[in-house]
């Protein structure tokens, strides 16, 4: 991944800055590799956590942008699945989200915002005119979080980047 960010390609993931970045650290002994590529991320998720004090679910944008293409299990099932010798059907998901990933942020950066379906049913907007890197949306203000009852501050995404056990 660092050798594909340093060659020019924009590497993307959603939530990759909370989750995936943190495991390939924690698998990969690396945590300084980890963190390189973690600061040149772009991470859509993250980017609008930042903006609206919450997170979003991958399947709700995709919904809300009217892609098609579903998620084949959640993440949590897939080290369940694993474990029970299921790797294909495994393999199968992140290579799902992969292509759904890369079809969401085509479709906000054509659209230049973020629609997502709500749990009520509503579809929602907010504005994203230009995906940014990690590094850039880390030195945002926080978001407005008054209204919420257990707000998650944007550094809880990143804060195993200064964690020494990560």
């Amino acid at each position: 991944l660092r050798e594909a960010q340093l060659g020019g390609t924009r590497v993307f993931a959603w939530s990759g800055l909370s989750f995936d970045l943190r495991w390939l650290a924690h698998a990969a002994h690396d945590k300084a590799l980890a963190r390189e590529v973690a600061m040149e991320l772009y991470d859509p998720m993250f980017q609008f956590a930042t903006m609206r004090g919450f997170p979003i679910g991958l399947a709700a944008v995709a919904d809300g942008l009217g892609i098609a293409q579903k998620k084949l299990m959640s993440a949590d099932q897939a080290p369940v699945e694993w474990s029970r010798g299921n790797h294909q059907v495994v393999l199968d998901y992140v290579a799902g989200d992969c292509t759904l990933t890369n079809r969401v942020v085509a479709a906000i950066e054509f659209e230049r915002c973020v629609r997502w379906r709500t749990k009520r049913g509503d579809v929602k907007t907010e504005p994203m005119r230009v995906l940014r890197q990690v590094k850039d949306v880390m030195q945002d203000p926080a978001p407005d979080q008054s209204w919420m009852s257990e707000p998650r501050a944007p550094s809880a995404y990143w804060a195993w980047l200064q964690d020494e056990r990560a």
